[in-house]
């Protein structure tokens, strides 16, 4: 009964229109979600997979509108063996990408806002030997994986975060918006910028505790 009289709600304050709106749009992310990733999980429209072989979802998993998933096998001539692995209960924002030639794995009951690149490899190395010339055409370099990436569970991804090969980001952890992550981020701390780490939540006292610059606790701020 409260279910129903939530609709009947919902149907006055939006209006008929908007409220049928709504209604249609969710049956399309639903059977859009089970067609192309499984029973119950939820995708927008030009949602793109490729890779699907490579690709595991774990279940309850939604995706915005224009998100990439993708995990490349073979690359020009190059053979790879990726493989990306997303936990249960991970929401995804709009224009997500996550690229793959190696192994992505994404925990449980993530939340990532949208315009977010997690992506473990390059078009082409920049330092050692065998570099990519300048004169060379990007889409033609040779892919090169920088590492691995892991994102634990409870993980809070901000706007326009980008996270690269490399990185390893621990359970509870905040990435801010518009932060590079190319390395750890310790459970349970907040990162800004490129891999700084200002906040730490302590247990104890069950406080998020300000970092200095040298990496002590320096007391609860903002």
């Amino acid at each position: 009964m409260n279910i129903f009289s939530n609709y009947v709600d919902l149907f006055f304050c939006e209006g008929s229109v908007n409220f049928i709106a709504r209604a249609v749009r969710s049956v399309l992310l639903r059977g859009r979600g089970f067609l192309l990733l499984g029973r119950g999980n939820t995708c927008g429209e030009g949602f793109r997979l490729i890779g699907r072989k490579h690709v595991v979802f774990h279940g309850e998993v939604s995706f915005g509108v224009y998100c990439r998933v993708e995990a490349y096998s073979k690359y020009k001539g190059q053979e790879f063996r990726p493989r990306i692995e997303i936990g249960k209960s991970a929401h995804f924002g709009d224009m997500l990408h996550i690229g793959a030639i190696g192994h992505i794995h994404i925990g449980d009951n993530v939340l990532f806002g949208s315009k977010i690149l997690v992506i473990d490899h390059d078009h082409g190395r920049y330092s050692g030997p065998e570099c990519a010339l300048p004169a060379s055409i990007p889409i033609n370099r040779e892919l090169f994986q920088r590492g691995d990436i892991y994102i634990g569970n409870n993980v809070w991804v901000g706007e326009n975060a980008m996270i690269f090969g490399g990185a390893n980001i621990g359970d509870g952890s905040i990435v801010a918006a518009g932060a590079i992550v190319t390395g750890i981020v310790p459970p349970g701390t907040i990162c800004v910028g490129k891999n700084k780490i200002i906040k730490k939540f302590k247990p104890d006292s069950k406080e998020w505790i300000r970092l200095s610059g040298s990496g002590l606790m320096t007391g609860v701020g903002a």
